[in-house]
Order: structure tokens, then C-alpha cells, then sequence
């Protein structure tokens, strides 16, 4: 159970609230965790469900590097709740199964395809390091160009929002899905 109840019913918004909760249901479809939690400040929820439709939508970006990069994010940051929520959706966007298990695992990114390699160094330098080498930039903006690379960026960020309210509640995995594989090296 999560430390702030899930606001994802529009009955459990206040009423001042429910033109908000109204436009997340607009913009997404539902309203589930982590935009649920994100609801306790509506304003912030409103603008979190936007940023993510625009990544789902309007993004410059391949659905395999899309979750590629998610769960990138997830695993270095430590939430196995977005992690559970996205890594079978990497394997279902193209990202081999392989990689998906070496990223869970915070392996060795040597053998994976070139531009999975590249937007695994790259998410990985900026949630790990907090730090993008030039060598590591410049290859994910040769092979992605600006706007790519700064979708990526943006993504990573966005994940990491919504990770904070997700370890910050200590929101339970979903259920039925698994969480971090065993880690085997790194």
C-alpha cells in the first residue's frame, strides 16, 4: 500500500480538483500510479500526464529506444516499478530479450546491438554518473541526431520523476510482474 493513497478515481479527488483529474483522463485514458500518486498536487499531475503523452505520441523516437531508455532509467535509479511495467514492453517494441536481461541485471553493454549499446551507455552515464562523456554524447547524437538525443534526454528525466514518486510512496510492484533480475555484474 502506498504511503499517499492512490487518487486514480474521480470520486477520491477533491471536487475542486476533478477538472484536473478530468483532463488526465483527456490526455492519458486512466488515471494510474505514478500519475495517481502525482495527483496530490494537481498541477504537477496535469503537466507529468501531458510530458507523457507527448513521449508516447509525439516523440521522435522508435518505440524500442523508447523503452530501451525507460528501462535504462528504471534500473539504474532502482525502481523496479517502472521496471516491471516496461520491460516486457521492450521486448514486445523490438528491444532483444538479451539486452532487456543485461540491462535488469546491470551487465555489460559491449555485445548489444549498436544502438542499443549507444542509448544504454548513454541513459546509464546520465542516471549513474550524472555525467555524459563527449565519446558517449556524440555517438547517441550521430546516431539519433539533437532532436533524438534530447527526446532521450527529456525521457530520462521524466522517468525519474515519476521513479521519486514512486520510491518516495513506496509503491508495490505491479501485480503479478517481476522485479529487478539478479544482478550479474557491472
Amino acid at each position: 500500500m502506498p504511503r499517499l493513497p492512490l487518487l486514480n478515481t474521480r470520486d477520491s479527488v477533491p471536487p475542486e480538483d476533478r477538472p484536473v483529474f478530468d483532463a488526465i483522463i483527456e490526455c492519458r485514458g486512466a488515471v494510474t500510479a505514478p500519475v495517481a500518486l502525482l495527483l496530490h498536487a494537481p498541477e504537477t499531475a496535469l503537466q507529468a500526464a501531458k510530458l507523457g503523452a507527448y513521449f508516447r505520441s509525439g516523440a521522435n523516437l522508435p518505440p524500442d529506444v523508447f523503452e530501451l531508455a525507460i528501462i535504462t532509467t528504471a534500473r539504474e535509479f532502482g525502481c523496479e516499478f517502472v521496471w516491471a511495467a516496461h520491460a516486457e514492453a521492450a521486448v514486445n517494441a523490438g528491444v532483444p530479450r538479451e539486452v532487456v536481461d543485461a540491462i535488469g541485471a546491470r551487465g555489460e553493454t559491449a555485445g548489444f546491438p549498436h544502438r542499443y549499446r549507444i542509448v544504454a551507455e548513454y541513459t546509464r552515464s546520465i542516471v549513474r554518473d550524472h555525467r555524459v562523456e563527449q565519446p558517449v554524447f556524440d555517438a547517441m547524437r550521430d546516431e539519433f541526431g539533437e532532436r533524438g538525443l534530447t527526446d532521450v534526454t527529456a525521457l530520462t528525466g521524466f522517468y525519474l520523476l515519476l521513479a521519486c514518486a514512486l520510491i518516495a510512496n513506496d509503491m508495490e510492484l505491479p501485480a503479478g510482474r517481476p522485479g529487478f533480475p539478479e544482478r550479474t555484474g557491472s
